[in-house]
């Protein structure tokens, strides 16, 4: 089947499958959705497969009756896992997928079996044949679904790397079911994470009244160790005793508590330090915290990576991840870029700074540089991130087989651009 589809390739094989739907007279209500709508639209965006969203199970057995001429992929069948009556084929070499997702909503924008995409939708010219897309009115005012409207700024990104959610959409720092799960394979975490850039470090030392350094949400110890072989004394804090066992075989000294919860005992220092890990803390009140502890001129930095996937490597995880799990908030959730996601987190940051007190002026810096990686590096790294770490082993394989597809598409390997951000406030006197 093919990889990476092209506008006509979407066009021939539709109107072959709705030329075989007219054949048994008025067939049942359906839409086109995702990315093969918007190629036909003339949107250039990868897309691997064609979505077709039918209103109910004897929808998609009437369709699926119609395609038996065609190579069956998948049988029509309830999946529980994902909550939808699910069916695919193969028609002139692209998968065309036959769904219904079984939860309730109004949206527009999303797969469901409420009244949005029934209501609101265009017609798009496919061959010898118009089809609907799902398409919000201007000004509708369509509701969001369920839960979605509720999403915490800092999850408001849908790939990897970027901040988890929870289904409450509380504040990333109360949604310790996320938080604590990065143990789950700690030593993966520790080999695909990627560390920190050495001018950043050696900036932040250099910000440094001495070589006192408290790491909080120090993982598995990545950037704890960092700053040892720059000369630094580190203390790392974590309430997870599973990556801590990690840092802790590498020669790190580490304490295990949630920061606001944890007892320095009369401990102070010279630099405080978060890689990747202050959403998971109170912003103003773990920023009061690091004020106190923290002698005078001393940083507090709080840093992390950003980076976007290819895009087709992000169009093939948000496809299958959908596939896959439906009822997560991700999966509905439109991807932005990372770049305006940290933009507002780091944002946010630098007001609990401000609030806390005891900080001077907040500074931004930024690092841009960039990693290669292979088919086998990347499926390594994609399992520590937020939104995969807890999604059970078969689902987990589902995903990073479609996302590793994507990478074969693009011959095996890529090149990643990285921009390290970092917020940096400095202890007053």
């Amino acid at each position: 089947m093919s990889g990476q589809l092209s506008r006509m390739d979407v066009t021939t094989a539709l109107d072959l499958a709705l030329d075989a739907l007219a054949v048994n007279g008025d067939g049942p209500a359906y839409r086109v959705c995702g990315t093969s709508a918007a190629l036909l639209q003339g949107v250039q965006i990868p897309a691997g497969d064609i979505d077709v969203l039918l209103a109910g199970r004897k929808d998609v057995d009437a369709f699926a009756a119609a395609l038996s001429s065609f190579p069956c992929l998948h049988p029509a069948e309830w999946l529980p896992g994902s909550a939808q009556y699910f069916a695919r084929f193969e028609v002139n070499g692209v998968a065309l997928e036959l769904s219904t997702v079984e939860r309730r909503t109004d949206s527009d924008a999303l797969e469901c079996v409420g009244s949005g995409p029934w209501r609101h939708h265009v017609p798009v010219a496919c061959g010898s044949h118009r089809v609907p897309h799902p398409r919000s009115p201007p000004d509708s005012g369509a509701r969001p679904a369920r839960g979605l409207d509720r999403l915490p700024w800092w999850a408001t990104a849908h790939y990897g790397g970027r901040m988890p959610t929870s289904s409450q959409g509380q504040p990333a720092h109360q949604a310790r079911e996320y938080a604590e799960s990065f143990g789950t394979d700690a030593e993966r975490y520790d080999r695909a994470r990627p560390p920190y850039p050495e001018a950043l470090v050696k900036r932040v030392i250099a910000a440094s009244p001495g070589p006192a350094v408290l790491d909080v949400g120090c993982g598995t110890g990545i950037e704890a160790r960092q700053f040892q072989a720059a000369g630094c004394t580190v203390l790392g804090v974590d309430p997870d005793e599973r990556m801590l066992e990690v840092a802790r075989r590498s020669g790190v000294e580490a304490e295990a508590a949630t920061f606001e919860a944890w007892d320095p005992a009369g401990r102070t220092f010279d630099a405080i330090i978060a890689g990747q890990a202050w959403h998971w803390v109170d912003p103003v009140a773990g920023a009061g915290k690091a004020a106190r502890l923290l002698r005078p001129g001393g940083p507090l930095a709080i840093f992390a990576h950003v980076f976007d996937a290819p895009p087709a490597i992000a169009q093939a995880y948000a496809e299958v991840f959908r596939r896959v799990m439906p009822d997560s908030p991700f999966a509905g959730q439109q991807a932005r870029p990372a770049r305006d996601v940290y933009a507002e987190m780091f944002a946010k940051f630098a007001d609990g700074i401000r609030e806390a007190g005891g900080f001077g002026e907040p500074e931004l810096w930024r690092f841009e540089w960039q990693q290669d990686y292979t088919r086998d590096e990347w499926l390594d790294l994609l399992p520590t991130t937020g939104a995969l770490t807890r999604l059970p082993a078969g689902k987990l394989a589902e995903v990073l087989d479609g996302v590793g597809a994507a990478i074969d598409g693009l011959g095996g390997r890529f090149t990643v651009p990285y921009l390290t951000m970092a917020v940096v406030a400095a202890r007053t006197p």
